[in-house]
């Protein structure tokens, strides 16, 4: 018996976009070597960049740079920070009750990123549709004038003896 298929997730009109952005996005390596304070007080800084970004999102060039931020953000916090040795430590439990609180307000957030993504995308091949159909309606115009043209000039070499068989 053979497993059922799984379907494939559903596409979204903005996810060539983000997957661009995705490859644009860098995550720092966390050494031990430095205290997690310091990887804190970056994400600290990528967190403030992102909320920035996201109140200025009307801005298609803020909607990207919030998503790349939210993005950072939330990868660093997930899968950097948590490699450090004193991640686990007691005394820095608050700071990553924190982040991770934080974490889930920025996946909300960037939720609606990718929304106003995918309404900037609908509109965008909107608009790329309706140039396409005006460009097609006016080459149909040029041919039909072409055609006239040639039914004229046809019509004056062969002296109005029009014999279409």
């Amino acid at each position: 018996m053979s497993s059922p298929a799984v379907a494939p997730a559903p596409s979204r009109p903005s996810d060539a976009r983000r997957k661009e952005l995705n490859e644009q996005l860098s995550i720092p390596m966390v050494s031990n070597f430095f205290p997690i304070e310091r990887y804190y007080d970056a994400a600290d800084k990528v967190y403030e960049s992102f909320q920035i970004a996201f109140a200025n999102s009307g801005d298609p060039k803020q909607l990207d740079y919030a998503y790349l931020c939210g993005k950072r953000y939330c990868t660093f916090c997930v899968d950097a920070i948590p490699t450090h040795n004193y991640y686990r430590a007691p005394k820095n439990r608050r700071l990553a009750q924190k982040h991770e609180k934080q974490m889930y307000q920025v996946l909300d957030q960037l939720s609606k990123v990718a929304d106003q993504m995918d309404v900037e995308e609908l509109e965008r091949q909107r608009i790329a549709a309706e140039e396409a159909k005006k460009r097609a309606a006016e080459l149909a115009r040029i041919e039909a004038e072409k055609f006239k043209d040639l039914e004229k000039r046809a019509q004056r070499v062969l002296g109005g003896n029009d014999k279409r068989p």
